[in-house]
């Protein structure tokens, strides 16, 4: 693995630091030593010795650290001959390809900025994308264009004044031979010529065309410009529009010079290739997939379809030594019985993010890598799109279960009782509030677009997640603050924390805590999402919801008033498009009537009673099956 050439002495000064203490005398050193780079150059310059090693692969269509230069050179050219220039806003609605990646890359070399969208959005929601960024070109994958783009092409025209529009396909990704079956099999394809609007023509550009035009335009590199804007990306709006986030190339660069500056790990010394799942709308995706991949000299595995069975059966195919996935893939990869006899001895590093596992879920992933030949254990972390990535990051081996580990160097979080806004003392419940060497981008088009406080004369971004802090710096995730159930007599429940202790039951695999309003307490009520186990087949109802009841009396950190009051057994737990729980649509959901409720006769000290009541034609057997 090549790295900046004072990357070492770099560490060896930290690890002195370290050892005598100075963890501020850290912070601003490695805030000090960020590397003046583009992300195009800070990939060149970390790989300047590794040319000849593989960048990119799909299918058989493999580049190396050459010859992906050269492609984001040429790529460069044709898109200056386009028209795009330094500045301008790009939006990309592109799948994980080798060309979509060169593209990036070749928007950077030339300091255009790329906004990358979802490309599953609608077209009521591109079209805020578009005119909220105040976009300058669109480049758009050709299976997505017609019910993306096409919708919007007279505001595109008229509104924007876009008159040409890139459209990558899936053929500019392979080779040859590839490229022609692939062709050969396409009944849908778009005729990439020019179209007519209300407000005047549009033209369609192949990327033969523009690789063509690239021959007789005059390279450009952008120079280094201290804060200037690298990238867009965007939150999933879950809670309603999407946040727009701009990152400069010292935001997009600093997670993978944090993991250069890690002590040494012995795994990562033997990865060479690495799945690239993660989109790259998301910043999870951009920063800490496919840029820290590339800066790191890995060939990157693209995945362009996003779904759990294509995932794996790419994964068993490539056999890459790093994956970094999401929750639900985790899960589905160990409870999935096609998948019980796999080896998974090529597999070195295995990290997931964008949501939370329990502690069983990661015990049982964990077995399932050892007894399957994986030489690592799961990993996880914590991160925010608006602080650019991940922030905080565990050790599987020395870290506490269920924490998500320590500070990245060059990061610091600080734990916010809310109601005084002081410092709480270790093991107590308050806001994470967090810092980096690089700051994210706290405006745009001069708007606020982040929470941010001031805490001892310095800024930090509150992220609006309660954690717990340990005596060693570790932190434990305890929700979303929005997310937090203030039940109808002023009692707090954290949904995170009643989730972990619901599925430390061996009956259920999975669980989603959201609230309901009780109209007999005028007030809010707990309800439960759950998903069952294998198991509880063939086992009582009744004893399934003792056996959560009993956890949570049992748990020290709990108190009976998280007992839910409502329970719904579902099939799955709902999604968001990042494949986090989705707590908005549960509790929009609301009560369909099927649920098991629960009925607690409460005291000041505790419960005196309880009795379960079932729907109507509700069956206390299950049967033997877990589709409900």
């Amino acid at each position: 693995m090549n790295r900046l050439e004072n990357i070492e002495e770099m560490k060896k000064h930290i690890q002195q630091l370290k050892n005598n203490g100075e963890d501020e005398a850290i912070f601003n050193y490695v805030k000090n030593n960020i590397p003046r780079h583009t992300m195009h150059s800070y990939m060149l310059e970390c790989n300047k010795n590794n040319m000849n090693n593989p960048a990119i692969r799909l299918s058989s269509y493999r580049l190396t650290y050459q010859q992906f230069d050269y492609e984001i050179s040429r790529y460069a050219k044709g898109l200056l001959a386009m028209g795009i220039k330094k500045g301008d806003r790009v939006a990309l609605l592109l799948p994980n390809l080798p060309t979509s990646t060169i593209i990036i890359y070749a928007l950077n070399k030339i300091g255009a900025i790329s906004f990358n969208i979802d490309p599953s959005s609608k077209p009521d929601r591109i079209k805020y994308f578009l005119e909220k960024v105040k976009i300058s070109s669109i480049i758009c994958f050709d299976k997505i264009y017609g019910d993306t783009i096409k919708p919007n092409l007279d505001f595109i025209r008229g509104e924007l004044n876009i008159d040409k529009i890139l459209i990558p396909t899936l053929g500019d990704s392979l080779n040859l031979f590839e490229k022609l079956i692939v062709n050969l099999k396409d009944k849908n394809k778009i005729d990439i010529s020019t179209v007519e609007t209300s407000h005047g023509k549009i033209e369609l550009i192949s990327i033969p065309e523009l690789l063509k035009n690239s021959k007789y335009t005059i390279s450009y590199t952008n120079p280094y410009t201290e804060g200037e804007i690298a990238s867009i990306c965007h939150s999933s709006g879950t809670t309603g529009l999407p946040k727009i986030l701009p990152s400069t190339n010292e935001n997009c660069n600093f997670i993978s010079f944090q993991h250069q500056l890690l002590e040494d790990d012995a795994n990562w010394n033997k990865i060479k290739t690495m799945l690239h799942i993660l989109p790259g709308f998301a910043k999870f995706g951009f920063t800490d997939n496919m840029h820290l991949g590339h800066v790191f000299g890995l060939e990157l595995i693209e995945v362009p379809i996003f779904s759990h069975e294509f995932i794996i059966d790419t994964m068993l195919k490539c056999k890459p030594n790093c994956v970094i996935a999401f929750p639900s893939f985790c899960v589905r990869l160990v409870e999935d019985p096609k998948y019980a006899n796999i080896d998974l001895s090529f597999l070195e590093e295995f990290t997931y993010g964008g949501g939370q596992l329990t502690i069983e879920q990661v015990n049982k992933i964990n077995r399932f890598l050892i007894t399957h030949g994986a030489h690592c254990l799961l990993r996880t972390g914590y991160g925010l799109s608006e602080l650019d990535g991940t922030c905080i990051l565990e050790d599987p081996f020395t870290s506490t279960k269920g924490s998500c580990g320590t500070d990245l160097i060059g990061g610091k979080g600080i734990i916010i009782d809310p109601n005084t806004l002081k410092e709480v003392p270790n093991g107590e419940i308050g806001e994470l509030w967090f810092t980096k060497g690089s700051f994210p981008v706290t405006e745009f088009e001069g708007h606020p677009i982040l929470n941010i406080s001031t805490y001892n004369g310095e800024e930090y971004l509150r992220t609006g997640d309660n954690f717990i802090k340990n005596s060693n710096g570790e932190y434990f995730f305890q929700g979303r603050i929005s997310n937090m159930i203030c039940r109808f007599d002023g009692y707090k429940v954290f949904p995170s924390a009643l989730e972990q202790t619901i599925t430390s039951s061996k009956y259920i695999e999975d669980a989603l805590v959201t609230s309901y309003y009780e109209e007999e307490k005028f007030g809010d009520m707990t309800l439960a999402y759950i998903v069952l186990s294998e198991n509880s087949l063939n086992i009582s109802y009744d004893i399934i919801i003792e056996d959560i009841i009993e956890k949570i009396i049992n748990n020290r950190k709990l108190s009976f008033r998280d007992i839910p009051r409502k329970i719904k057994i579902v099939n799955e737990i709902p999604l968001t498009k990042a494949y986090k729980k989705d707590y908005i649509t549960a509790k929009n959901n609301g009560l369909s009537g099927n649920e098991i409720t629960i009925i607690t006769n409460e005291t000041n000290i505790g419960i005196e009673s309880h009795k379960i009541i079932y729907p109507n034609n509700f069956q206390k057997i299950k049967r033997n099956s877990l589709h409900l």
